[in-house]
């Protein structure tokens, strides 16, 4: 009877160590608002990449097409795809604001058609970072650490993650004054007033011929 008893209990303790690695992997949501679909196949295969490297982070791709149609581009299980069309919204805000209502829980990573995905969401990610915290990180930062100040026209959406439990409810604004390019910024400026953030050195790269992979387009 003893040893049925020890039997049960070893069993009991197996089946919550397991559950316990299963239920602590992370998860990261990639937000795409989309006006190339024609890149989305290579972006396709890089996350494809990171799925392999970083087989303990749960990968979500969000895909918010700018179309009337309903477009339908991919098959696999962790690509949700949905079509918003709003003349009035700056590019890419309505679709950003869509892909974050289909988000419940996770990091957030805003991951545009003309980004090149890179491992550092992922190696901070694995580094176990505070979820209380925004992230961001370039190539040559100058201030790394906490308390690092954010400001408008400094930070660009390849730049910064952040979790979802920070957000609450802040969207983009559809129709801001302060020009399409700086939207990202100001987001994340937003979320700055509610959290502290940490700057790290990471590798970012984006696919537009003006812009260099090395340069510090950040603080």
């Amino acid at each position: 009877m003893i040893i049925i008893i020890t039997i049960i209990a070893l069993i009991l303790v197996l089946c919550t160590s397991k559950n316990g690695m299963s239920s602590s992997k992370e998860t990261i949501n990639l937000i795409t608002p989309s006006i190339r679909p024609q890149n989305l196949k290579q972006l396709y295969s890089q996350i494809k990449n990171m799925m392999k490297k970083y087989p303990n982070i749960k990968i979500n791709w969000i895909i918010v097409h700018d179309n009337k149609k309903n477009i339908k581009l991919f098959n696999d299980d962790f690509i949700q795809e949905y079509s918003i069309y709003n003349p009035k919204s700056i590019k890419g805000n309505a679709q950003r604001n869509a892909g974050f209502k289909k988000i419940n829980n996770g990091w957030i990573y805003l991951l545009d058609d003309d980004t090149t995905l890179v491992d550092s969401p992922f190696q901070l990610i694995e580094e176990k970072i505070d979820k209380n915290k925004i992230h961001s990180f370039t190539c040559n930062a100058n201030n790394i650490g906490d308390d690092v100040e954010l400001s408008i026209g400094n930070i660009d959406s390849g730049c910064f993650l952040f979790h979802s439990s920070l957000l609450k409810d802040m969207p983009f604004a559809l129709d801001d004054d302060i020009g399409m390019c700086c939207n990202d910024g100001k987001l994340a400026e937003r979320l700055s007033n509610i959290a502290k953030h940490q700057h790290h050195k990471g590798y970012v790269q984006f696919n537009w011929n003006y812009f260099s992979p090395n340069s510090d387009n950040i603080l």
